[in-house]
């Protein structure tokens, strides 16, 4: 399935439990269901709360937990991104980097945190470059006001101490020996509008970050200065590659991920404008707001009012595969995010998404006789196919969107991935194409 999209990015979650399901498989079967993620706590419960297993962290050195594998975030990576090119050398393969935090093994404690954690949770999720900075070059971990390692409230990580220009080095070489592998086509910076781009992401400028992480104020400066001097490395490294920068336009970046998405003019001119500035941009849309995220057919009419070449689309779909006890491969996941509309000849714009300033509806046609239409303040799509087929969302009001049918259609199979209500939804209207069995039950 990921092998059909013209762009994959592999993120930082890959493989970190696979021994943990393989021996616990059983434990997590009916009434509870499946649980796919243990965070690293070794006490890790059914999602009914109640003891399910004992399972360690797999992504440490052998014999530093009862599943370490030896194996981490780069190999598991690579080799995805590798079995990807396998089957479609002409897939865009991105590796994942996070710009500011490191994801050890040996994340900080009592050190930078008040107060101190009651226990170690170990970290899931590892680079065996970040371990090996942790406990070889502690003089490139950021420290705080008393000296000590700063604590990232995200996930209790360390953070690269940019104002040391071999901790950006450092980083910077991470991401180039997974595209000197042959297995990634350039990398993916999380965290990059750190410093100089506010976009929500809560570290807009150097005064934040002194706040957050409690530095001097010359600490904060000097991060901000590395970390771009950082980026611009690694994009200069990467020659013709691509370095897709998360959190906003980044002027040290030849790419940008919108994360979250939603369908609204907005929306639109961010990705006209990059089209415009031969910019990638990959658009994925909200899916952190639960029953409330974005119809993907409003999401992804929007997103064909603005697109054009080296932009990307993906629908309200977690970064995680979704799996439990009667499809613990994800299968069924995976299948609803390749939707029926990828399938179906677009053809060229015939001109760019053009607004209406009186009736606030954006419009657009494609050579194939695809026409879209996009009301801005219902923030409602509707696509008319060439083939004469009709994909139309229920629209929004202010920021509350009603996400109808994961994958949203109303005449689809569940075991196809094309069909099913969210039982969530507060209205749904005519939209709502099958009714809502009792929990616990499978949609009729």
């Amino acid at each position: 399935m990921l092998a059909r999209f013209p762009m994959v990015t592999i993120e930082r979650f890959m493989g970190q439990h696979e021994r943990c399901f393989a021996k616990h498989r059983a434990q997590w079967g009916p009434p509870v269901g499946w649980l796919n993620r243990t965070h690293g706590d070794p006490s890790c419960r059914n999602l009914a709360n109640e003891p399910a297993c004992n399972c360690t962290t797999e992504e440490a050195p052998l014999g530093a937990t009862a599943d370490a594998r030896g194996l981490f975030v780069e190999d598991h990576a690579i080799a995805a991104l590798r079995q990807i090119k396998a089957r479609n050398a002409s897939v865009a393969t991105i590796f994942y980097r996070d710009s500011a935090r490191l994801w050890t093994n040996d994340q900080p404690s009592g050190w930078g945190r008040v107060p101190p954690q009651p226990r170690r949770l170990w970290n899931p999720t590892v680079f065996s470059a970040d371990n090996a900075i942790a406990s070889m070059h502690p003089e490139w971990l950021l420290r705080n006001r008393s000296g000590e390692p700063v604590y990232d409230s995200y996930q209790n990580n360390h953070v690269y101490n940019h104002a040391d220009a071999g901790a950006g080095q450092a980083w910077v070489d991470i991401c180039l020996r997974a595209a000197l592998s042959g297995a990634a086509d350039g990398c993916f910076a999380d965290d990059a509008s750190i410093g100089f781009d506010a976009h929500g992401m809560g570290h807009a400028d150097w005064k934040m970050i002194a706040t957050e992480w409690n530095t001097t104020n010359a600490t904060a400066r000097a991060w901000v200065a590395g970390h771009r001097q950082a980026l611009a490395n690694l994009s200069m490294a990467l020659g013709n590659g691509t370095l897709i920068a998360n959190g906003g336009r980044s002027p040290f970046a030849n790419g940008f991920m919108m994360e979250a998405a939603r369908p609204s003019s907005s929306m639109i001119t961010t990705i006209q404008a990059s089209v415009r500035d031969g910019l990638i941009n990959q658009v994925h849309t909200d899916m952190y707001s639960a029953a409330r995220n974005p119809d993907v057919r409003d999401a992804l009419a929007a997103f064909l009012i603005g697109t054009g070449p080296l932009s990307f689309f993906s629908g309200p779909f977690g970064w995680q595969v979704r799996q439990d006890w009667l499809d613990p491969l994800g299968i069924v996941d995976l299948r609803q995010r390749w939707l029926p509309e990828f399938d179906k000849p677009l053809g060229e714009a015939t001109g760019p998404g053009t607004l209406d300033g009186t009736s606030g509806v954006w419009t657009r046609a494609f050579a194939s006789g695809t026409t879209v239409r996009f009301d801005s303040s219902s923030s409602r799509g509707r696509i008319e196919w060439a083939d004469g087929t009709v994909s139309q969302g229920p629209g929004c009001v202010g920021d509350h969107c009603t996400q109808c049918m994961p994958p949203l259609y109303e005449r689809g199979r569940q075991e196809d991935g094309t069909g099913g209500c969210n039982c969530d939804a507060v209205d749904c209207g005519s939209y709502r194409a099958c009714s809502c069995a009792p929990p616990g039950l499978a949609n009729n």
